[in-house]
């Protein structure tokens, strides 16, 4: 008599390989225990962007902060903002040099 599952030799002893072409069965609620883990997963996705989102927003707020008021205190204009863009390394898509000219923009949002 043949049977769905055989033991490999290379499978520990006592459990069961499905044979190629078998539907594999599992047991109760292994259906939901698998989405469970899948949503978990993407919830935990979407909390860790919003963090870096929030990280980066903040930063960006303090940059363009630190930028103003040297613009105010020393009278720098847009080509020292530029050059500072310019002299700040690119770190994929979390960091991208040229905002530091839209950051300055961030610190007047607050009044």
């Amino acid at each position: 008599m043949m049977t769905a599952k055989k033991r490999s030799k290379s499978a520990k002893a006592g459990a069961l390989v499905p044979q190629p072409g078998s539907v594999p069965v599992f047991p109760a609620g292994y259906d939901d225990l698998l989405a469970d883990i899948k949503n978990r997963i993407a919830q935990a996705r979407v909390r860790a962007t919003l963090s870096v989102n929030r990280e980066l927003i903040q930063l960006y707020w303090q940059i363009g902060r630190l930028i103003v008021e040297r613009q105010q205190v020393e009278g720098w204009g847009r080509s020292v903002v530029e050059r500072l863009a310019g002299g700040v390394p690119r770190r994929g898509r979390l960091f991208a040099p040229e905002l530091l000219v839209h950051a300055i923009l961030l610190p007047g949002l607050d009044r």
